[in-house]
């Protein structure tokens, strides 16, 4: 994410969160997830829950 910041000449912080329960208060519940000015604006959509069926 880093380099495709600078690489636009957009100044970033980006810092790495591993502990769950910062990661739980974005209501992610596994990472991989991208957040910024406090906002989720991606997480893996590859991991979904198992549809319920019935």
């Amino acid at each position: 994410m880093k380099d495709a910041a600078v690489k636009f000449g957009v100044d970033v912080k980006v810092e790495k969160a591993i502990d769950h329960a910062e990661i739980a208060k974005f209501g992610i519940a596994s990472a991989p997830g991208i957040a910024t000015d406090g906002k989720i604006v991606y997480t893996d959509c590859r991991r979904k829950p198992p549809s319920r069926r019935g």
